[in-house]
């Protein structure tokens, strides 16, 4: 299966749950310079971030990530922060490198 197939599954199965929620593609595998092991890097944005999200967006990588054999990294924020941090080098670079899905 294609990387982007296993983000887009990755974002259905987010999407169930947070309809909202901002997914992105980002890292090696989107520039095509990642090795075999090199896992997904996955910057998720939703409205609140707390300790029940947070697992639901851990458990849905696990359960992803496992089908294929892949570590699918989610990196959340909530929407306020990441608007606010956008002139931090990871944001910068997720802005402009990453795949908005």
């Amino acid at each position: 299966m294609k990387d982007i197939e296993i983000i887009r599954e990755f974002k259905e199965k987010v999407q169930d749950f947070f309809p909202r929620a901002g997914i992105y593609f980002y890292g090696s595998r989107v520039k095509k310079n990642h090795r075999d092991d090199s896992g997904y890097d996955v910057p998720v944005i939703l409205n609140d971030v707390n300790s029940t999200t947070r697992k639901k967006i851990y458990d849905i990588a696990w359960e992803t990530g496992f089908k294929y054999d892949a570590s699918i990294a989610p990196v959340l924020s909530s929407k306020d922060y990441s608007y606010s941090a956008r002139i931090s080098p990871f944001w910068d670079n997720v802005k402009h490198h990453g795949l908005a899905l």
